[in-house]
């Protein structure tokens, strides 16, 4: 069986764990990755959404007692990710060395991946820049993983175009 990976934009988690009025997309958020979890896909999410994730949290919410125990439950799931338990929800990658935040400074402000203009003067934020790293990583790492990015907002499918494995249709039964 061949290894599926997801990517997961910050927007996953911030509807994944009810931040931000994300009601409407909850329920459904949390049915993806159930059914993600049940075909043994990996959720990989990388370290830079786990601080805007909590920028969302401290800054959305007006209800002290919701921000901590929205904190309490992303520090629970973060630290099993990092302790890497067997049955950690998410999956983060390491730590990026000196030299990846080089290379992930200069992607997102002047080279791209493709020699063409940097990330930032395409619309994409140093996080999703990191995103998109972290699933071309993954790939080069055994092309047999299939390997997708998955992003929750409708305006956000450029994103999504540079998923290592462009599928129409990435996750069984997609739906816009």
């Amino acid at each position: 069986m061949t290894a599926r990976f997801y990517v997961l934009d910050t927007g996953y988690l911030i509807a994944y764990y009810g931040v931000r009025g994300s009601h409407g997309e909850f329920a459904e958020v949390r049915r993806r990755i159930k059914v993600a979890r049940t075909e043994r896909a990996r959720l990989v999410v990388p370290w830079p959404c786990w601080y805007e994730l909590a920028a969302h949290v401290a800054e959305d919410h007006t209800d002290k007692g919701l921000i901590r125990k929205t904190a309490i439950a992303i520090a629970a799931d973060l630290e099993a990710a990092v302790a890497q338990q067997e049955d950690a929800l998410f999956a983060v990658d390491a730590m990026p060395r000196p030299e990846e935040t080089r290379r992930l400074l200069a992607v997102w402000a002047t080279v791209g991946l493709d020699g063409s203009s940097g990330f930032a003067q395409q619309g994409f934020s140093l996080v999703d820049t990191a995103i998109v790293l972290a699933a071309n990583q993954l790939k080069a790492r055994d092309r047999t993983f299939l390997v997708h990015i998955w992003t929750w907002e409708r305006k956000r499918r450029n994103l999504r175009a540079y998923s290592p494995d462009v599928e129409a249709k990435p996750f069984p039964d997609w739906v816009d």
